[in-house]
């Protein structure tokens, strides 16, 4: 992200941006009595390391068992509503929509973990 900011940023400005994928959506300005300070916490991290590799291995096979968990309650779901779309449960849709779309972990429901 950082290296976004730095080419697509412009001074006196934030750059409006979702992260899931990174895309810049454009510039906000920032009013002139607005200040903003940044606070070095002295903490280091890496995205590089072993530990960082094994956490976004785990996450993708998780993300995979529960698209693959999602879409046999999706059939169960399908077969009680006789195959209708139109007919499947408050519940039946969502698990439609996650999976179908789930490509990151966050944007699971947190009712979805239990």
């Amino acid at each position: 992200m950082d290296q976004m900011t730095s080419a697509c940023g412009e001074a006196n400005k934030l750059l409006a941006m979702i992260c899931q994928p990174a895309e810049v959506i454009g510039l906000v300005a920032i009013p002139s009595h607005i200040r903003f300070w940044g606070i070095d916490s002295g903490i280091r991290h890496s995205i590089g390391g072993a530990d960082y590799g094994s956490v976004r291995v785990g996450a993708f096979i998780g993300r995979k068992m529960i698209k693959s968990i999602a879409s046999a309650m999706l059939s169960q779901s399908l077969s009680s509503a006789n195959g209708n779309i139109d007919e499947l449960n408050e519940d039946g849709v969502e698990l439609l929509q996650a999976e179908a779309s789930l490509d990151y972990l966050c944007n699971l429901l947190p009712h979805r973990f239990y």
